[in-house]
């Protein structure tokens, strides 16, 4: 009789003794499986970031032959009654693209005459804010703009951001361009 309850014990402790190896082996399981689930999860969201980058480059690419203002027959060059016209219509158009894809614009200003090969243009300097992809948008839809702008100076700067970064946060940037715009001043109606 006692070798019955010796036996029945050391049975019990046994069962007990592979149950709790089945749950340290789980246990073990979830802790290495719930990180590499949680990755996967934050590379889906990466993903999904990305994708809305690649449509917003699809976006510029099929809209770069809209015409945003009225152009010569070859679509090259702005037109306007005056400097001061053009000068407006291509703010215009500027301001439209950094509000599209985000960019914040702090100034617009004109800058000196300068002769650009054969072409009368019209000098400004773009100051601007902005998450570092919508930045580069808004870099891309200048040069495939129609009527044409010209780039011929860029400088960026990364903004101080104050207290902890985010890991999903983006680079903000500080950016200044000079742009210009070739013109033909339409006669006065």
């Amino acid at each position: 009789m006692n070798d019955l309850v010796l036996g029945m014990r050391s049975f019990g402790s046994r069962v007990a003794a592979v149950g709790l190896l089945g749950l340290c082996l789980w246990g073990a399981g979830a802790m290495v499986a719930w990180p590499v689930l949680e990755r996967y999860r934050q590379l889906g969201s990466e993903l999904i970031d990305v994708r809305a980058q690649m449509g917003r480059i699809d976006a510029i690419l099929s809209s770069s032959n809209e015409t945003p203002t009225a152009s010569d027959s070859s679509g090259q060059s702005w037109r306007g009654q005056s400097r001061s016209i053009v000068a407006a219509k291509v703010q215009e158009f500027l301001q439209g693209q950094a509000r599209r894809h985000a960019v914040s614009v702090i100034s617009i200003s004109p800058l000196e005459r300068r002769p650009f090969e054969h072409f009368e243009v019209l000098g400004l300097r773009i100051e601007c804010e902005g998450e570092i992809g919508a930045v580069r948008d808004l870099i891309g839809a200048m040069e495939n703009a129609k009527p044409f702008l010209f780039i011929t100076g860029v400088d960026l700067r990364r903004q101080q951001i104050f207290g902890t970064r985010r890991p999903d946060q983006k680079l903000p940037l500080a950016a200044r361009m000079d742009v210009y715009a070739p013109f033909v001043q339409e006669a006065g109606r």
